[in-house]
């Protein structure tokens, strides 16, 4: 494609020469600004489609997964914090926080998930600070991940939690990292569709 546009500006600025036989100077002048236009145009198209690629990322996304064993279907539903958050090393380079409610034969689960970094409660504080709305922020205990990844932390009441997601326009959320201390994620919530 990156060749057809180039062949194309160059044939569209010969034309413009009015049919005056130009130098080869002329022609690689000619031929350097086509490229260097055609190009901006790409990288133009390129960072369109990395804008809306991203900003899908902080909307609610929908998702249907079939058990091969039971048949039965669980259905998911996943967004992302905007908040990007810049951990020491070997995390940096950004962490993003999602959240995920899930849904399968009536049980349901929530988690959040850190796309680089460790979650971490301390011992009798296993817990995640919440806040719906302009609300009072809420205690929601948490467990970690039955293999143990410290990516992930499982919210105990998520019932509660999703009930609550279905009114509110805006939740954060404060959690802890290890060796990187709290931290306060923001997602706008609304427009979340849940039947289960």
């Amino acid at each position: 494609m990156k060749q057809h546009l180039f062949a194309a500006a160059v044939v569209a600025a010969t034309a413009f020469s009015c049919g005056h036989q130009l130098t080869p100077e002329e022609e690689r002048a000619i031929d350097e600004k086509a490229r260097q236009e055609v190009e901006k145009m790409l990288a133009e198209k390129e960072g369109e489609a990395e804008a809306e690629e991203t900003t899908d990322l902080y909307k609610w996304s929908y998702e249907d997964e079939v058990d091969e064993m039971t048949s039965e279907t669980r259905h998911i539903a996943t967004i992302a914090s905007p908040d990007i958050v810049n951990m020491e090393f070997p995390y940096e380079g950004g962490s993003i926080l999602y959240m995920t409610v899930r849904n399968m034969a009536g049980d349901a689960d929530a988690f959040i998930y850190i796309s680089k970094g460790q979650l971490f409660t301390e011992y009798g504080a296993e817990y995640i600070n919440v806040r719906f709305d302009d609300e009072k922020p809420s205690k929601f205990s948490v467990s970690d991940a039955s293999d143990n990844n410290a990516q992930y932390l499982f919210i105990n009441d998520a019932k509660k939690f999703t009930n609550k997601l279905k009114t509110a326009k805006k939740v954060a959320i404060e959690c802890q990292f290890y060796n990187n201390g709290k931290h306060v994620f923001k997602f706008d919530t609304a427009g979340f569709t849940w039947a289960y």
